[in-house]
């Protein structure tokens, strides 16, 4: 049989509504739409094209107007700061991935104020203000 079959599909139409962004329904929807609230309700009609023209009103609605007036871009550096860029995110990027390995296997708990408390002051001295301080300064140069 076909990977591509029509329940396959049906199942990657319903799921992928709910991965991509929302941006991706942003033109999909028309005021003639029939629409449901929910993917129960869409399920119920046997429908999925209903709830995404759901979602794509809901995108329009939310995002036209709403536009930050000012939007953070990717920064440009300059030689120096990239240097500690490079430093400082590698050594935080280093930590958390090392911090979610143990907060999945167990050996931290993040509900635990101790464990939490020092993966907040390792991240800390791992060079995180640091890096905010460099993003700042972009910003502060740019704008």
């Amino acid at each position: 049989t076909s990977p591509w079959s029509s329940q396959n599909n049906s199942i990657w139409n319903l799921h992928m509504c709910c991965l991509l962004p929302a941006e991706t329904y942003g033109g999909g929807a028309t005021t003639s739409a029939d629409f449901v609230y929910s993917w129960e309700e869409s399920q119920a009609l046997g429908s999925i094209t209903i709830h995404r023209n759901y979602l794509s009103a809901e995108c329009h609605t939310k995002w036209m107007g709403n536009q930050p007036a000012q939007v953070f871009t990717d920064p440009i550096y300059t030689l120096e700061e990239v240097d500690q860029y490079n430093d400082t995110i590698n050594t935080c990027k280093s930590y958390v991935n090392e911090c979610i390995a143990s907060f999945a296997l167990g050996q931290l708990d993040p509900n635990s104020d101790a464990d939490w408390e020092t993966y907040k002051a390792n991240i800390e001295s791992a060079g995180l203000q640091q890096w905010l301080d460099l993003a700042q300064t972009y910003w502060d140069r740019s704008h």
